[in-house]
């Protein structure tokens, strides 16, 4: 079987241009299931330099914050918040308009509406949030809404909002003060592999998959109800070999072992870039989630295109996987697919937003 996924990235991507900018996504979704086809996600690279998938972040906010919000209390809120904001997608566009500060960026807040209308939010069951990062009263909160199907999330929908507290209740905040902070937080090594990092700021080939949805920098962020795995990183070593990042993730109430790995990496230039098996050989308990590296040797038979440069990255990746038994079924032998585009923005550049008017689309 395999899984469609798709992505739409609204304007506040193009609105930072000093980051990778997929990750300063306001929305973006993938879409599986009945439809499930064989159609690729979209990943795009960064603008600027990124490194570290050991960060773990926490969805409570400092016991010295303005508002003294316990844990407890601010994970409510956000809770509360992310179900207001799937619910008014099938609202009027004038009560959709509550949920944003005042002075948002117009055409940030029109591309929300207008993409949200897409997408049947009663369907996405699920949700999570995971807050990448928070500065007085400005939370940057990757919301991640998902459904399970066959045992995998089959549908998902991502969102990295930066978020004000106006008079006790959370609003999205696109003022040009918090688009910049969103671009100097997203631009920080620690949140990428250090790897990666250093080969994106040298010039060699790099990709992200899936940037809309920063989980991985928690351990305990599964999709609960399933177990799943995808592609998330892929750079070129100085040495010419490739490395591949996993991402696994076990939303189960058992113990999971990830036995072997087929995967496929093609480009739409170049052709098949890398067509192999590969031992995994991780086991995650319950609950947990993991960045699991497969690294390939330059001189390796299934690495074909050498140090040439990559333009769009396609992936197609199944995941086999042993339990001991209980309720949940592991699905193996599901074929996960997905795209990026490689960089062609290089680090350096000043930070600056400026306002974006058009919806990009980045469903294959």
């Amino acid at each position: 079987m395999n899984i469609k996924r798709t992505a739409v990235i609204l304007s506040i991507l193009t609105a930072i241009s000093t980051i990778f900018t997929p990750a300063g996504a306001a929305l973006a979704s993938e879409t599986a299931g009945a439809e499930a086809a064989a159609d690729a996600e979209e990943g795009t690279e960064p603008e600027a330099a990124p490194g570290g998938p050991e960060t773990e972040l926490s969805t409570a906010q400092d016991a010295d914050s303005p508002d003294s919000l316990t844990d407890q209390e601010y994970y409510s809120q956000l809770n509360q918040f992310a179900g207001r904001f799937a619910a008014c997608a099938s609202e009027d566009e004038e009560t959709f308009r509550t949920l944003y500060t005042e002075d948002s960026l117009e055409s940030f807040i029109d591309s929300d509406y207008q993409a949200l209308q897409s997408y049947n939010m009663s369907s996405l069951d699920r949700k999570n949030f995971l807050t990448i990062e928070e500065k007085e009263d400005i939370s940057i909160v990757n919301l991640v809404y998902y459904s399970v199907q066959y045992g995998k999330s089959g549908n998902t929908l991502g969102c990295i909002l930066p978020m004000t507290r106006v008079d006790g209740e959370w609003k999205i905040d696109y003022s040009q003060n918090a688009l910049n902070y969103v671009a100097g937080i997203l631009s920080k090594e620690s949140l990428y592999p250090a790897g990666y990092t250093e080969a994106y700021k040298a010039g060699r080939n790099t990709v992200m998959f899936d940037n809309h949805n920063l989980m991985y920098l928690n351990q305990n962020m599964v999709y609960s109800g399933c177990s799943d795995y995808s592609v998330k990183f892929a750079w070129q070593e100085e040495g010419g070999g490739l490395m591949v990042y996993l991402w696994l993730v076990n939303g189960t109430s058992q113990e999971v072992h990830y036995t072997d790995a087929q995967l496929k990496l093609t480009d739409d230039e170049l052709g098949e870039i890398l067509s192999c098996t590969a031992s995994v050989d991780e086991t995650l308990p319950a609950g947990t989630s993991e960045l699991v590296s497969l690294p390939i040797p330059a001189d390796s038979e299934t690495f074909k295109t050498g140090t040439k440069t990559w333009s769009s990255v396609n992936y197609q990746l199944i995941v086999n996987s042993e339990t001991a038994g209980g309720e949940e079924n592991v699905t193996e032998g599901t074929t996960e697919t997905g795209s990026g585009e490689a960089a062609e923005t290089k680090p350096g550049m000043d930070q600056e937003t400026n306002q974006a008017t058009e919806l990009e689309t980045a469903a294959e």
